[in-house]
């Protein structure tokens, strides 16, 4: 950008100076050598700018590459970008982040896919995964993995929109995902080869450890700790008390400008019995704004 005004203004400044010393004390200097040594140099800087900018962008396109292999898969393509954008906030090797964890499954899957074909149950269940997953895109969440007849989505890694908004996200998915649900029960109402499905959904909010989780030839990039398993325990949970969406204390207090909820009491969580007292539960009863958060 400068590299044509620097030129000319360094010529203009060595004949300058050769004018001077020739005046003031006949000292002659080869201003012909000089002028073309300088602009020679332009266009040796242009090459080798050009070069360096070219081998920057090659190296930029390749950690994009890498990065949206590990992403690109899990995310919507907005929260991809994003994910780009703000890719120094994110470490692979791993990191303790507080994120809220989102566990989905089919109640009875044994029951009601009990003397189906595997290939009809693969089916409907393809089906119904890529609903659940288009929602957890939508409202900015990381799908984890499938397990099984479940899914576990993350919101907060690998980039969080703040902790109260990544809680009203989850539970925003969470309340879409027992809407679509219903939805499908009712389009395939007609359609013997389809039974018809109920979801629970547990959701917990805590602090978590993000990052490639694997062997030296496979890595993925998982969340691991407390916070999951408890997220786990509390979609478990879903069918004794009578709730399509369990929440912990934790996630209810950050959602409680979004959504209604009403207590289901206390209980002690299988596995936690050691560590914890009972802990409080919640259900989502509805929006308390006809706009869900964003």
């Amino acid at each position: 950008m400068y590299a044509v005004p620097v030129t000319v203004a360094g010529m203009v400044a060595s004949y300058g100076i050769a004018q001077a010393l020739l005046s003031a004390g006949q000292i002659w200097l080869k201003y012909i050598a000089i002028a073309g040594t300088v602009l020679i140099a332009m266009p040796a800087a242009l090459g080798y700018r050009f070069v360096r900018e070219r081998f920057l962008k090659s190296e930029a396109e390749g950690e994009r590459r890498e990065l949206m292999g590990i992403f690109s898969r899990y995310v919507s393509p907005e929260v991809a970008d994003e994910i780009w954008r703000r890719r120094e906030e994110i470490v692979l090797a791993g990191q303790e982040r507080i994120a809220t964890v989102l566990f989905s499954d089919i109640r009875s899957f044994t029951k009601i896919t009990a003397g189906k074909s595997s290939v009809e149950v693969l089916q409907w269940l393809n089906g119904y995964f890529t609903a659940m997953a288009a929602i957890v895109h939508e409202e900015g969440g990381f799908l984890n993995k499938f397990i099984g007849d479940g899914l576990m989505a993350v919101f907060g890694v690998p980039v969080s929109h703040g902790e109260k908004e990544d809680a009203c996200r989850a539970v925003c998915a969470a309340v879409r995902m027992t809407q679509e649900v219903e939805h499908l029960n009712q389009l395939y109402a007609g359609d013997s080869k389809r039974p018809r499905l109920k979801i629970g959904v547990g959701i917990h909010t805590r602090k978590l450890t993000a990052g490639n989780v694997g062997s030296s030839d496979r890595l993925e990039y998982s969340v691991i700790g407390e916070t999951v398993n408890l997220a786990s325990r509390l979609e478990s949970l879903t069918k004794e008390f009578k709730s399509d969406v369990v929440l912990s204390p934790q996630t209810c207090e950050l959602i409680r400008d979004c959504f209604v909820t009403r207590s289901l009491g206390e209980t002690t969580v299988r596995g936690f019995e050691d560590t914890m007292q009972k802990i409080s539960l919640y259900a989502v009863v509805n929006h308390q704004s006809d706009t869900p958060p964003r």
